[in-house]
């Protein structure tokens, strides 16, 4: 082997003195391997052992650094002067065989010395620690309550402290006295989105009260009465196997020992592996293993065309890799595991491909996007993240976000998604100065599933998931043939955006709805508000999607496609912008949009000027048996028909009518927990649609299950409601109630507020005076339990079909895959709601 050749080189660095190299080194190739025992020379013969050997030299283009595989160096790279060129880049390596070589920021625990006699043990540690392993896996730190207390380890916050002292100031009547102003820390779901990690300062037991040095998340605005907190850090809680504690000032590590072999013991003690700088350009990392490290695997500002292929990362204290102020940063085939903060971070960064990464188990937001401009995140699999899967934080422009598997998002926190944007910096400053420019952005082709709904930390569950959320500010963006599959709360959310465009996206399962339209007042100078402008949303057409609901509307909650609040948004407006989209519910009952305007009052309930597709209607063109979704039980019409007037014994009350048909018209009794539909015909008398509430009862004003709001209208309309018994009721009633104080504003009436009187006027001429029903029938349903629910046919190469409580995937020719496979775009979609009979998908017109 050829000794390397060195041209040397003496730099100067400032006035105040120089700065040696030994060497340059340039088209190079230079060798390390960590269990190397021999003459050092840098050669694949006498390779290095350790990074040190690098620092005295100046690495420049061309030069390749290779680290020996089943190599472990506890150490962070000295990446001072390390330069290559766009033709000879710089390259970190692996060569040999065995596993990847591994850079670790962890140092390896000896010396244990039992302490105590409840299985605790302690060694001495120099350096401060910021995570503890033992054989690989991350521990946790000695907290209270335990992780596996009730409420998953959470403490409730039970009073809201005064406005002064609310942003450092915790109370909670739940928290034992204990010594925590003795260097114990707080975590705080402060907000629904993040949490605060705070020293105490001090610990008030009369007025069960914390004082932090610190502000909690969003200067202490956002968490309320019942939101989630716990402490940590504390020896006094090292109660439970597998906990540790570091006492810094006499630098010891506490830690009780769990069942099982221990074969390593380490702690996380150093911040980065590779810190970029402006010095350092045209770098690539690849086939590396990095762990263990306290902030960052690798951290850079200002470092141009840095490439990260095929390298993996894992159990990085805050970001497993953060690149920002730079041009060309390429990340691909690489694997990210046990993140905390994020796994990517990229922050301004102009020009960019993240491409076939493997990202699991991310704490927070998996991948951040802040300021970007003039990239693509393409072809990666995300799973479980506890925020955001991507999250496009104040984007430029030109940035595609397309062909990604995101399966399982929000776990821990909430107001998030699969796919998140939010704010497109400058597009709403509204300040006539700001004149910059803002690019189209594109979400296509994506695939995005299982989003969490339960957030037990988190006081905010409004709006706990959604596939895609497109919130404040965000606009410019195309949404175009994604499937958002079983996304939690809402598929497709739109929260004061404009200018968006989502066309041709399969929505499936949403609990609350599949498309949710709000736009709400914000204030501040961030928001362009601060100009005299409201947040009026406008252009956000929605158009040529497939939305299905595949679950019963129980207990009076309708099948919700579309949710609209708007402060300004005109109907007509709305109206425009929303057509085309085919809406389903799976079990064929009516489906509903739910529209608000104005001051938040309701305003009319209805379809939006869509295309209302039961699927019964299209059972021929896809191929489906509808009623096997639904075995009937017990039957019994409880009226063929039935013509009501005031003088048919309704109860009139002074703003309305209400009517209860009883059993003695016939019926079946109900029984707690099992599931019936109500299905019946109705019409009125009144000129204008009038909202009735209907309502299973055995007595006039107790709700047994059903109680929903349907709009009846002159002409003759079916309903079918389902709802779960939640008492026994041997005497069934179901009670039809037009009063304006049962529900409020509806366009059957009008009203108005007598400053003078206080008292609600009521226009009789426009009220119901009498209805007509027919074939009212109570029935007995069972839902099939188990199986396949659903085929997704993408044209890709083979059609894939999922079970909705499973991970895995299987596709026609019956094998289990962990993951369908991402192939280009697509341009059909087919929902079969029964496991295929062939391996032929029925294709769609």
């Amino acid at each position: 082997m050829k000794k390397l050749g060195f041209y040397f080189l003496i730099t100067i660095v400032g006035a105040q003195g120089i700065s040696l190299y030994a060497a340059d080194l340039q088209n190079q190739t230079v060798y390390i391997d960590s269990n190397y025992t021999g003459t050092q020379q840098g050669t694949e013969a006498e390779p290095y052992t350790s990074f040190s050997d690098l620092s005295r030299y100046r690495v420049l283009e061309g030069t390749r650094i290779k680290l020996k595989r089943d190599s472990v160096f506890r150490a962070s790279f000295p990446m001072s002067g390390i330069q290559g060129t766009a033709e000879n880049p710089v390259i970190f390596e692996a060569y040999g065989e065995g596993e990847n070589p591994l850079i670790s920021g962890t140092q390896k625990i000896v010396g244990w010395k039992k302490w105590g006699d409840k299985g605790i043990w302690r060694a001495p540690v120099t350096d401060e620690v910021s995570e503890f392993y033992i054989n690989g896996e991350k521990q946790v730190l000695a907290r209270y309550p335990n992780k596996n207390a009730e409420n998953g380890g959470w403490l409730k916050i039970t009073h809201i402290p005064t406005p002064e002292n609310r942003l450092r100031t915790l109370i909670s009547d739940h928290l034992k006295d204990a010594d925590w102003e003795n260097g114990a820390l707080c975590v705080v779901r402060a907000a629904a989105w993040d949490e605060s990690n705070l020293p105490v300062e001090k610990w008030d037991n009369d007025l069960k009260t914390l004082h932090f040095s610190e502000d909690l998340y969003g200067k202490g605005t956002k968490y309320g009465i019942g939101w989630g907190f716990y402490m940590q850090n504390i020896l006094a809680e090292l109660d439970a196997p597998g906990e540790w504690y570091y006492d810094k000032k006499e630098a010891m590590l506490y830690f009780m020992k769990p069942a099982g072999i221990i074969e390593t013991t380490s702690a996380a003690v150093r911040d980065i592996a590779f810190k970029l700088g402006a010095d350092n350009e045209f770098i690539t990392f690849k086939d590396l293993r990095i762990e263990g490290f306290m902030k960052y695997g690798i951290f850079g500002r200002s470092a141009n065309h840095i490439v990260i292929d095929s390298c993996s990362f894992r159990n990085i204290g805050f970001s497993d890799l953060s690149l920002g102020d730079a041009t060309q940063i390429t990340i691909k085939d690489s694997a990210f595991r046990d993140s905390y903060k994020r796994a990517i971070h990229l922050e301004r960064v102009d020009g960019y491909l993240i491409q076939g990464n493997l990202a699991e188990a991310c704490y927070h937001r998996t991948m951040m996007l802040t300021e970007t401009l003039n990239g693509v995140v393409s072809d990666n699999t995300i799973k479980q993240s506890g925020y955001n899967g991507i999250h496009m934080d104040r984007p430029v422009g030109n940035n595609l976000i397309e062909r990604n598997l995101i399966d399982g998002f929000c776990s821990e926190f909430s107001d998030g998604g699969g796919i998140y944007v939010w704010d497109n910096w400058s597009m709403f400053t509204g300040n006539p100065a700001d004149t910059r420019t803002i690019l189209p952005n594109t979400i296509r082709n994506n695939i995005i599933m299982n989003g969490h709904t339960h957030h037990l930390a988190s006081g905010n569950s409004a709006h706990s998931s959604m596939g895609i959320y497109l919130d404040d500010g965000a606009s410019q963006w195309g949404v175009y043939e994604n499937i958002i599959i079983n996304p939690g709360n809402i598929s497709y959310m739109l929260h004061n955006t404009r200018i968006t465009d989502a066309r041709d996206n399969l929505f499936y399962g949403a609990t609350s709805c599949n498309v949710g339209v709000l736009e709400s007042h914000q204030t501040g100078n961030w928001w362009y508000g601060a100009y005299g402008t409201h947040e009026n949303m406008t252009s956000n057409d929605i158009v040529n999607n497939i939305s299905v609901i595949d679950s019963l509307p129980l207990n009076g909650d309708p099948a919700v496609h579309i949710y609209w609040k708007t402060r300004y948004q005109s109907p007509a407006d709305m109206l425009a912008q929303v057509n085309s989209n085919i809406y389903y519910n799976v079990w064929g009952v009516a489906i509903d949009t739910r529209e608000y305007h104005l001051t938040g009052n309701f305003y009319n309930q209805g379809q939006l000027a869509v295309e209302e597709l039961r699927l019964s209607d299209h059972q021929n063109r896809f191929g489906l048996d509808l009623n096997s979704e639904v075995q009937v039980g017990p039957s019994s019409i409880l009226t063929a028909k039935q013509i009501f007037t005031q003088g048919d014994d309704p109860i009139e009350k002074e703003q309305g009518l209400f009517w209860i048909v009883g059993r003695s018209m016939g019926g079946i009794p109900v029984v707690a927990e099992k599931t019936y539909r109500l299905s019946f015909s109705v019409k009125s008398d009144a000129p204008n649609p009038i909202l009735v509430e209907v309502i299973q009862n055995h007595a006039a004003g107790q709700n047994l299950g059903c109680k929903a709001l349907i709009a009846m209208e002159p002409e003759l309309k079916s309903f079918s409601l389902f709802f779960t018994a939640n008492q026994n009721d041997s005497n069934v009633r179901i009670r039809f109630d037009s009063r304006w104080k049962s529900f409020g504003y509806s366009l059957g009436f009008t009203a108005r507020d007598d400053p003078r009187t206080a008292r609600i006027e009521f226009d009789r001429s426009q009220a119901v005076r009498g209805f007509t029903l027919e074939d009212l029938r109570l029935e007995e349903v069972v839902m099939k339990q188990g199986g396949p629910r659903a085929l997704v046919n993408t044209n890709r190469t083979e059609a894939v079909w999922f079970t909705l409580d499973s991970d895995l995937y299987v596709d026609l020719a019956g094998v289990r895959v962990e993951t369908p496979i991402l192939l280009p775009a697509w341009s059909a979609k087919v929902i079969i709601l029964n496991e295929p009979a062939s391996a032929t998908p029925v294709q769609s017109d």
